[in-house]
């Protein structure tokens, strides 16, 4: 009868938490992305940062507003947040849930910033301090920029790590370029992690 009674509750927790991830994808504003150059595979976004407070203006803190569309689709069971190309003041630290993909519009780096550009201002003065984003488990950020604007190469000061895989389990970091980035992307301190890195374009400093 224990048996009985646990396999009933664990049938209904599955069915509680598909529920309300089915209710949560309901309430996305699914779109497929035109492709153009800097997308070069179609994207089908679940959230755009804008459509949660987002700027682009390169002014407004757009941290939490980044933030808040990850975990939006987190919510959902994970897919992709779109960014457009602007440049977005990010004053603090992401965080990208698990199952989740941060994807903006990028090319090939020709000595000027365009698409969609990450302004990097945490953690200045601290090497070992949070790394700007961390990746969670099958979590992944493509097609970006991400600037250091307050670094300057001729008196350079540390930073944290760029990108972080949390812990083991598939990330992906792809068409991305890092400038004046003191540390660049940094493996699972733990054994067995698979991170995929692809098209990566800087010098960390």
């Amino acid at each position: 009868m224990q048996f009985k009674f646990i396999l009933a509750g664990v049938i209904y927790l599955s069915v509680l938490v598909t529920t309300m991830s089915t209710h949560a994808a309901e309430k996305l504003n699914w779109r497929i992305i035109p492709l153009d150059e800097s997308t070069p595979d179609v994207i089908v976004a679940g959230c755009d940062v804008r459509e949660c407070g987002a700027k682009g203006d390169g002014k407004t803190d757009d941290t939490a507003a980044f933030q808040a569309a990850l975990d939006k689709l987190a919510g959902a069971g994970g897919g992709t947040v779109f960014v457009p190309s602007g440049k977005y003041a990010i004053r603090g630290n992401l965080v990208i849930p698990f199952n989740v993909t941060l994807r903006g519009q990028w090319s090939e780096p020709t000595g000027k910033l365009t698409g969609s550009v990450l302004m990097a201002y945490a953690g200045r003065g601290d090497a070992d301090g949070a790394p700007f984003i961390t990746l969670r488990v099958s979590a992944a950020v493509k097609d970006m920029a991400i600037w250091y604007p307050d670094q300057d190469p001729a008196n350079i000061v540390p930073y944290p790590f760029c990108l972080m895989q949390e812990r083991t389990g598939p990330t992906m970091i792809e068409r991305v370029t890092l400038v004046n980035a003191y540390q660049g992307i940094s493996k699972s301190r733990e054994s067995g992690g698979l991170l995929n890195v692809k098209s990566v374009f800087g010098a960390p400093l």
